[in-house]
């Protein structure tokens, strides 16, 4: 068998033409890889712009102190409650009754709950957090405020 020019160019172009196409395939994996990765990311994001983030802080006034909640989220909430699991010993009960539920909680809108605060103030006090919004129709958050 004798190999001549041309036969040994045409063998050079058929190994080139076959390492293009496997190096092809292997990029058009990963571009693939690439794309249902940035698909679910615009889907979490697009998730995230629906959902409301309420949380409470214990804020000090002067000399006087208020639970703040907020919605730091996106959205609004709606139909937010305040619960007390262990028992309300700061939060005057008047101030809870009188605001909550309310129907609605705007995007970066608080309210706030005056507290009770003395010598014999539990240092602790947990709060539960429920509401509505765009994501979900039960969010619950549970809080641990803190003197």
């Amino acid at each position: 068998m004798n190999l001549e020019f041309a036969d040994i160019i045409s063998l050079g172009a058929l190994i080139l033409s076959i390492y293009a196409t496997v190096a092809t395939r292997r990029i058009n994996a990963k571009q693939n890889d690439l794309n249902q990765v940035l698909l679910e990311k615009e889907q979490q994001e697009s998730i995230n712009q629906q959902k409301a983030n309420i949380s409470a802080t214990l804020v000090k006034y002067g000399k006087n102190y208020k639970l703040k909640v907020f919605n730091k989220g996106p959205n609004i909430a709606k139909n937010v409650n305040i619960e007390f699991p262990s028992g309300n010993n700061l939060i005057v009960e008047s101030e809870v009754q009188s605001k909550f539920p309310m129907k609605v909680l705007d995007a970066h809108q608080s309210v706030d709950l005056l507290a009770s605060v003395h010598m014999g103030s539990p240092r602790k006090q947990e709060v539960l957090l429920n509401w509505e919004d765009g994501a979900s129709k039960l969010n619950t958050k549970p809080i641990q405020i803190t003197l």
